[in-house]
C-alpha cells in the first residue's frame, strides 16, 4: 500500500488540508479561530493554535523551497 509523505510528519493534516487552511486564511480572509469553529461543527476538534502551527510549518517549507529555487 502506498502512503504519500506528509507535509507535517507524524501529524494529522495532508497537504490538501494545510492548503485549504491557507487558502481560507489568505484568500477567504477567514481567521484561524473561525476555521476551528467550522471544523468543530463537522466533528473535528482542532484548536486555532494547531492551525497556526500548520501555517507556520507550511511557511517554513515554502521559504526553503523558495530559497532553493532562487539559487538555480
Amino acid at each position: 500500500m502506498f502512503r504519500s509523505a506528509r507535509l507535517i510528519e507524524g501529524e494529522l493534516p495532508t497537504e490538501a488540508t494545510v492548503a485549504q487552511v491557507l487558502v481560507s486564511m489568505f484568500a477567504g480572509h477567514l481567521p484561524l479561530y473561525r476555521q476551528a469553529q467550522i471544523y468543530a461543527r463537522q466533528g473535528v476538534r482542532l484548536d486555532h493554535s494547531t492551525l497556526a502551527d500548520w501555517v507556520g510549518r507550511a511557511d517554513f517549507h515554502h521559504a526553503q523551497s523558495t530559497s532553493l529555487c532562487s539559487r538555480c
